[in-house]
């Protein structure tokens, strides 16, 4: 996305979405930025999320992302 590598994840009843650096040389990598949310009422919902809901997710931490980057580049 935008040059950058990203990983969502849904597992428990959180999701988190992380973007990081596709040029990280680090043994260990640690995300640029990252967001978690909670979801659903049961200790296992996030892995049943339906494949639409997630992209969902997946599209509206993007665009926060880019509105993060947006503002560590502007004047």
């Amino acid at each position: 996305m935008d040059g950058f590598n990203f990983d969502f994840r849904a597992r428990g009843n959180n999701w988190s979405f992380e973007v990081v650096d596709p040029n990280n040389e680090n043994e260990v990598i640690e995300p640029l930025w990252r967001i978690e949310r909670r979801y659903g009422e049961t200790p296992f919902s996030a892995g049943w999320m339906p494949q639409a809901e997630a992209l969902v997710f997946i599209l509206d931490a993007a665009n926060l992302f880019r509105e993060a980057q947006r503002d560590i580049v502007a004047p």
